[in-house]
C-alpha cells in the first residue's frame, strides 16, 4: 500500500485481489495484466498503460487515469466512482456494470466501449468521443452529461411492449 513503482514494466503481471491502495503507478506499463478484484482506491495511474488489462471487480475509487491508454481493457463490474479518466483512451473498453458515479470522462476516447448495465450519475463526459458507445440498460440520470463530441452511439431502453429502439444519432439526456 503507498509504494512508489511509478515507470515500472508489469505487463502480464498477475495482480488478483492485490492491494494497491494510493500506489503511484504513473507511467507504469500493466497491459495484459490481470488486476482483477483489487484494491486500488487513490491510486495515481496517470499516462500508465493498460492495454487489455483485466480488471474485473476491481476497487478502483478516487483514482487519476488521466491520459492512461485502456484500450480493450475490461473493467467490467468495477467500482469507479469518482475517479479521473481526462483525455485517457478507452477504445473498446468494457465497463459493463460498473459504477461510474461522479467519475470524469472529459476528452476522453470512449470509440465502441461498453456501458451497459452502469450507474453514471453525475458523471462527466464534456467532449468525449461516444461514437458507437454501447448504453444498454443504462442507469442514466438528470445530471449526466454535457456536450459530448460523437458521430453514433447506441441506446436500448426496454419497454414494456414492442422491439428496443435503436438512436442512430447522439442524443444526449440533460
Amino acid at each position: 500500500m503507498g509504494c512508489d513503482i511509478k515507470e515500472a514494466d508489469l505487463q502480464g503481471v498477475d495482480l488478483k485481489g492485490a492491494d494497491l491502495t494510493k500506489t503511484n503507478l504513473r507511467d507504469a506499463d500493466l497491459s495484459g495484466a490481470d488486476l482483477s478484484r483489487a484494491m486500488m482506491s487513490g491510486v495515481d495511474l496517470e499516462k500508465a498503460v493498460l492495454r487489455a488489462t483485466k480488471m474485473v471487480w476491481v476497487y478502483l475509487r478516487d483514482a487519476e487515469l488521466d491520459k492512461a491508454m485502456l484500450e480493450g481493457a475490461d473493467l467490467s463490474d468495477a467500482d469507479l466512482r469518482g475517479t479521473s479518466f481526462k483525455r485517457a483512451e478507452l477504445k473498446e473498453a468494457q465497463f459493463a456494470g460498473g459504477k461510474l458515479s461522479n467519475t470524469n470522462f472529459e476528452r476522453a476516447n470512449l470509440q465502441g466501449a461498453n456501458l451497459s448495465d452502469t450507474t453514471l450519475k453525475a458523471a462527466r463526459l464534456d467532449r468525449a468521443d461516444l461514437t458507437g458507445v454501447n448504453l444498454r440498460e443504462e442507469n442514466l440520470k438528470r445530471d449526466v452529461w454535457a456536450a459530448p463530441s460523437c458521430g453514433k452511439f447506441i441506446s436500448r431502453r426496454r419497454r414494456s411492449k414492442g422491439p428496443s429502439s435503436t438512436r442512430p444519432t447522439c442524443q444526449v439526456p440533460i
